[in-house]
């Protein structure tokens, strides 16, 4: 059963009560992105050099919701599915991306809230795009979408949910190494997952990782870098809490 405009606006009113006990920690994160940002711009250009102008790459807005992604929907998270035509969001993003780490924490709440009443089903695209930004100094970026990949396909989704959280919560410095592969296996059993097996050593999603970023880098979808969100094929105007509500709202 769906919820009425009067729970919603309580519901509102308690995340953005949420929000702004994240708001301190946001705010550090996107101060520590301005450098990140000024790599992701010559990353950019980069590809603008090398994709012709008249390329057919994907539009601005997609209109399909991702067969090859992470989906957290309400039957992931509580079992039931009581919506049949829920609204579809796509996020993209990259694990060493403190803009992303800012989204998730401010956004995490409205997320879950909409998630678990059936409003949206929301497919995550983690990208290896800051590795590629950065000339290869780096391979967090693939070995942490890798790993969430690994995560979601043996706990599901909300598995997926809950070791993102972990680690955009635990950010390290954006062009490091990142978590070693003990600390993603660590981060992976507190999130329900206890073994991985091979899959951060051999890292199988390597290949699908890397043409993802590709597609998303040469299309005017990755026009403004990580993160990007569609919410019903739009894309969202402020990668804020209150425009990812607002949008989910007016697309229910």
């Amino acid at each position: 059963m769906g919820t009425t405009p009067s729970d919603r606006r309580e519901r509102a009113e308690q995340m953005r009560q949420d929000r702004e006990r994240g708001e301190r920690r946001r705010r550090n994160l996107i101060t520590g992105g301005i450098v990140g940002a000024v790599v992701f711009l010559v990353a950019v250009a980069a590809v603008a050099i090398s994709t012709s102008a008249d390329d057919d790459g994907p539009d601005a807005e997609a209109s399909d919701f991702p067969t090859d992604a992470i989906v957290y929907d309400q039957e992931s998270a509580t079992g039931e599915s009581s919506s049949d035509d829920p609204v579809d969001v796509v996020v993209y993003e990259d694990f060493q991306c403190p803009h992303c780490a800012a989204f998730d924490i401010e956004t995490r709440d409205v997320v879950t809230e909409y998630v678990e009443d059936g409003t949206i089903r929301v497919a995550y695209e983690p990208l290896n795009y800051l590795d590629q930004a950065m000339g290869g100094a780096t391979e967090y970026s693939l070995r942490a979408a890798n790993a969430a990949t690994c995560v979601y396909e043996s706990g599901g989704g909300t598995a997926f949910h809950e070791f993102a959280a972990l680690l955009f919560d635990n950010q390290l410095a954006e062009g490091s190494a990142g978590f070693t592969d003990r600390q993603l296996a660590a981060y992976a059993k507190q999130a329900g997952v206890d073994d991985l097996g091979s899959c951060l050593s051999k890292v199988p999603h390597q290949q699908q990782i890397e043409e993802r970023t590709r597609t998303f880098a040469t299309s005017r979808v990755g026009e403004n870098g990580t993160p990007t969100v569609l919410v019903d094929g739009e894309r969202l105007a402020s990668n804020s809490a209150e425009a990812l509500q607002s949008a989910i709202e007016d697309a229910a």
